[in-house]
């Protein structure tokens, strides 16, 4: 996770999900194992960064007179405007960032090989057990198998059903038939 995160960066979430080094977490699951990490609840003054994960943690504890929850400071007053946020993003760079050529030598856990691996039915897809991004990942993963089992065919039947990610509404996913 730590890795994931010091590789793509806070916020990446879809970039971590597709290099499949933590497989079967969400992408709500990375977002929240990231705040126990950092020791704070909001992300945004860090969204994009490839920052030293446990620097932070430990100043974030040095930290007196905040409320807490599980260990990590809660915001309490008004939320910071655009401009407060880029000021506060470039100082943690400066503070916390890591060095492109550290970043180079961070090596991540390789993918497990298989025909399946990560690969869900439309209706494990369709369920709420995803986020919308989620789904859409899992949808091309699916529509790549299908694609390459259908081209190893030499005919391809008629009445085969593929899915067109282009007509593929977010909340009502659906099955098109494209010859028709």
């Amino acid at each position: 996770m730590k890795k994931a995160l010091q590789r793509f960066g806070i916020g990446k979430w879809k970039k971590i999900i597709e290099s499949r080094c933590l497989p079967g977490k969400s992408i709500g699951q990375i977002y929240m194992q990231t705040q126990r990490l950092l020791g704070q609840q909001s992300l945004g003054e860090f969204m994009g960064l490839q920052v030293d994960l446990e620097k932070i943690f430990q100043e974030n504890m040095k930290k007196t007179g905040l409320k807490r929850k599980n260990n990590c400071i809660i915001n309490e007053g008004d939320n910071p405007t655009k401009e407060e946020r880029k000021k506060k993003i470039e100082e943690n760079l400066a503070k916390f960032g890591l060095s492109p050529e550290f970043v180079k030598t961070i090596k991540l856990p390789r993918p497990r090989n298989g025909p399946f691996t990560e690969i869900f039915s439309l209706e494990e897809i369709e369920s709420d057990k995803f986020a919308t991004l989620e789904k859409i990942i899992h949808l091309e993963s699916l529509k790549k198998v299908i694609e390459k089992r259908l081209s190893t065919e030499t005919e391809v039947p008629q009445d085969e059903v593929v899915i067109n990610l282009q007509k593929v509404n977010a909340s009502n996913f659906k099955l098109v038939n494209p010859k028709k």
